[in-house]
């Protein structure tokens, strides 16, 4: 329970401090104007990905190679349905790129922290 709760807790500093920094440090809040009702942190390792809905306190692990991709986005429009949301994570280099090409490729709104 203790090294669950410290992911959990490092990858929602994560996702808050992405979120914080992309939308009003670098200000593209003003310019793209969309209302997301929800942000995703993701947190991209050799062999999984694990995701976590912070408003709703949801955690979920796939695999990495792209095939889970959709499964993904599929888990995020299950719980949000229509709703607006963001997904980030950092650059764990060539483990993230394909998922970062992937959400690219299908218009999904995300961030990759450098």
């Amino acid at each position: 329970m203790g090294i669950f709760w410290n992911q959990n807790f490092i990858l929602k500093v994560i996702v808050m401090a992405t979120f914080i920094h992309h939308f009003f440090l670098k200000g593209t809040i003003s310019t793209n104007m969309k209302n997301y009702v929800a942000v995703i942190g993701i947190d991209v390792s050799k062999l999984r990905i694990d995701a976590h809905m912070h408003h709703r306190s949801l955690h979920h692990v796939f695999s990495n190679p792209s095939k889970d991709y959709k499964a993904l986005l599929l888990w995020t429009q299950r719980y949000l349905k229509e709703q607006c949301n963001f997904l980030c994570f950092e650059n764990t280099g060539h483990y993230s790129t394909n998922l970062n090409v992937y959400f690219t490729e299908h218009h999904a709104d995300s961030v990759q922290e450098i």
